[in-house]
């Protein structure tokens, strides 16, 4: 997810843990993995590491940079080429509306060791 821009947090990786385990549970019986549960799915993973993300201007300043923009769109028009997307199937998302609430937050988020910035 974090290649793709949208980085997996710590809270939600647990809540999704926690819903796989409760719906594999046998009826009436439910499971907590436990608060250091993602910690310890990181140690597991020696690929995966954590970072602080950060959310809105300081991409959104990083995003109008003239080549990003310029490797956005090819990549876009790359991705609709090969998915058979035509540009009448392309509708237009008001960016804050994706992460609203978390403007000034810093959160915890799963991406590959090495990766130092979730920009481009």
């Amino acid at each position: 997810m974090a290649d793709e821009g949208f980085p997996l947090t710590f809270d939600f990786l647990h809540r999704i843990a926690q819903a796989i385990i409760n719906d594999r549970a046998p009826p009436n019986n439910e499971y907590d993995i436990g608060r250091h549960w993602v910690r310890r799915f990181l140690d597991r993973h020696p690929t995966l590491n954590q970072r602080y993300i950060a959310y809105q201007e300081r991409v959104r300043k990083s995003a109008a940079r003239k080549n990003i923009r310029q490797l956005f769109y090819r990549d876009l028009a790359n991705l609709a080429c090969r998915k058979g997307v035509t540009p009448d199937n392309i509708w237009n998302c008001d960016e804050k509306g994706i992460t609203m609430g978390r403007g000034g937050q810093k959160e915890k988020a799963i991406v590959h060791v090495g990766k130092k910035t979730l920009c481009p």
